[in-house]
């Protein structure tokens, strides 16, 4: 009898070695699934994390908003009620975030100088937008020392929660006030606008009216067109005045502490002990024989008119379509029939002049626009100002052009559309002032 060996120990073979396979095979799909379920807790957990840094981030900068238009009224004389649960978080950071988490607690001081947005009804009203509404606990709060505001906002979701940080500064304001009167007959116009019907409607201008674009302060009286006025549409970063006209408890404005005599005495007491620490030059007084001092850096130049009987005194800037943006900057100093050109310089130029002075042509003109390139401070003494043309830094002179939509040919058109004012006015507080007039 014949038996085929070969073939029984093939069939014999097989069977384990496809259970083997099989035993393999199902621990590796096990174990893939297990892989594939902490792979998705993972990514579950990244997301929310994501989502938390993202809305905290733009909570920081609804809170920035708020901080822009309500700055000079806002009273930080809170405390946080979430500060421990704030810095216990904080202080559990390692690395470089714990560092920089620390040196926020060292600048922000002990729990004080809080305005919590929570009570700021328009803050409030932000949050209960949808956007926010899977968060059952957000908010922020800034806090206000030494001249900084330090913002922090929060947000938590399913147990977990995170923090941002923004830092504010009113320091670009502070240094020039963009208006600062005693009392001026002015009555002040807010813009009007309208929102016509229609898809994808631009929010128009209608008529004329006034917009400062900086603090102002008035320490007087401030009139305004009528009780309807909405300040801050005025007054941009608000307004120190006070008393406003006629009267209304809808002003949101800040009363002055101090009596105009005092605040314009410190003023002027500071303004004369800066002149004083200038290097004064030979006086110029445009006498046929005398000769421009040569300007340097810290110097002062004194101008005095050669007649007491006429103290008028001129400066014209160039007209802005008629000097390139890339030009060197100058103006002309008349006097009577006499005229100097001052040419720009990498530095601050500084004239006191005795008498009064015009700006401009004799003769005002509204479409006339004058190109103010270089870095200028004028100082009036026992005289008057007047200014007859409209005045544009130069090197702000593209995004006027682009707001006028002129290209760059005349610039006597108005801005119709408020989105295209509000983005030149941001442009134009964001600029590094290379040049300036004050």
């Amino acid at each position: 009898m014949f038996t085929d060996m070969t073939r029984t120990r093939n069939r014999g073979f097989i069977l384990p070695v496809a259970l083997i396979l099989m035993a393999f095979a199902t621990t590796v799909l096990v174990t893939a699934g297990i892989m594939v379920q902490r792979t998705s807790d993972r990514l579950n957990s990244y997301s929310l994390l994501s989502d938390l840094r993202i809305t905290t981030n733009n909570l920081v900068e609804i809170a920035t908003m708020v901080l822009a238009s309500k700055w000079t009224t806002a009273e930080f004389d809170d405390s946080w009620s979430g500060y421990d649960d704030f810095v216990a978080f904080v202080s559990s950071r390692g690395g470089y975030e714990g560092a920089l988490w620390g040196e926020l607690l060292d600048s922000i001081g002990n729990n004080e100088n809080w305005w919590n947005l929570g009570t700021d009804i328009d803050f409030a009203g932000i949050l209960d937008d949808e956007a926010f509404t899977e968060y059952n606990n957000k908010g922020a709060v800034i806090n206000h020392t030494e001249g900084d505001y330090s913002i922090i906002s929060w947000a938590e979701r399913g147990g977990v929660i995170r923090y941002s940080y923004g830092l504010a500064t009113t320091e670009s304001l502070a240094g020039k006030p963009a208006l600062l009167f005693g009392e001026t007959p002015r009555v002040f116009h807010e813009i009007k606008t309208i929102v016509p019907h229609g898809n994808n409607a631009t929010e128009t201008i209608q008529g004329r009216g006034d917009l400062i674009n900086g603090k102002a302060t008035v320490m007087g009286t401030v009139t305004v067109s009528d009780v309807d006025v909405n300040l801050e549409r005025i007054f941009q970063y608000g307004i120190e005045a006070n008393n406003v006209i006629p009267e209304s408890d809808n002003y949101n404005y800040t009363k002055t502490a101090s009596a105009a005599d005092l605040v314009f005495s410190s003023l002027l007491g500071e303004h004369e002990k800066w002149l004083s620490e200038l290097t004064r030059t030979a006086t110029f007084d445009f006498l046929p024989e005398s000769v421009f001092p040569e300007i340097e850096e810290g110097f002062l130049i004194p101008i005095v008119p050669n007649d007491k009987n006429d103290t008028q005194f001129t400066i014209e800037f160039p007209e802005i379509n008629k000097i390139s943006p890339d030009a060197s900057g100058y103006f002309t100093l008349s006097y009577k029939d006499q005229t100097v050109t001052i040419n720009e310089a990498e530095y601050q130029i500084n004239l006191v002049i005795y008498g009064d002075l015009r700006i401009g042509d004799k003769n005002p003109s509204v479409l006339k626009i004058s190109s103010v390139n270089g870095k200028y401070s004028i100082t009036v003494v026992k005289g008057d100002i007047q200014v007859n043309t409209h005045l544009v830094y130069g090197d702000f002179r593209e995004e006027f052009d682009e707001a006028t939509k002129q290209g760059g040919v005349v610039f006597n058109q108005p801005i119709l559309t408020w989105n295209v004012v509000k983005h030149l006015l941001n442009n134009f507080s964001a600029r590094e002032a290379d040049d300036y007039l004050s």
